[in-house]
């Protein structure tokens, strides 16, 4: 059991660092998404990241097939497989605590539910950002790891304080 737990660990940090690095190529402010089409945010991002980093077709099919496997993986995690068509967190949160006491059992189940989809998603998921990533020329990769240093704001190693 202890085995399982650390993978389905690894597996959210692995989809932690690969979302990151999209998030780093094409962020956006929360305004920005509200009311947008999926397939619009995800052509946003990939052109972002094509000028950013100066990407040619190849490269930009590889930028949209993570931005695919992205999405696929937050479908399946928000609102698609994992929990049901139309799931909401929110909501699936608001039943967990509806109850005189917080349902364990549901909350459990909601648990296992999205730990599958990750372990089932994550390699794909993996494997696009890897074909991404190893597309890359080195300057390429340069940038991109000296983005995803800056963080979102551009603090570059600078305190929040």
């Amino acid at each position: 059991m202890r085995t399982w737990i650390k993978r389905s660990l690894m597996a959210w940090v692995g989809l932690a660092v690969v979302a990151g690095g999209v998030v780093a190529c094409g962020h956006r402010a929360h305004g920005d998404w509200q009311g947008k089409d999926a397939t619009e945010i995800k052509a946003k991002a990939v052109q972002r990241a094509t000028k950013y980093l100066n990407l040619d077709p190849a490269q930009q099919a590889k930028a949209a097939a993570l931005a695919d496997a992205l999405q696929a993986q937050h479908q399946a995690l928000t609102g698609g497989s994992a929990g049901g068509p139309g799931a909401n967190p929110k909501a699936q949160l608001q039943q967990l605590i509806s109850g005189p006491s917080f349902d364990r059992h549901a909350a459990q189940l909601l648990l296992s539910q999205k730990l599958s989809s990750v372990q089932t998603q994550g390699p794909q998921v993996i494997g696009a950002m890897a074909d991404f990533f190893d597309a890359l020329r080195p300057e390429q990769q340069a940038q991109l790891r000296e983005l995803m240093a800056k963080g979102r704001h551009g603090r570059h190693g600078r305190d929040r304080d």
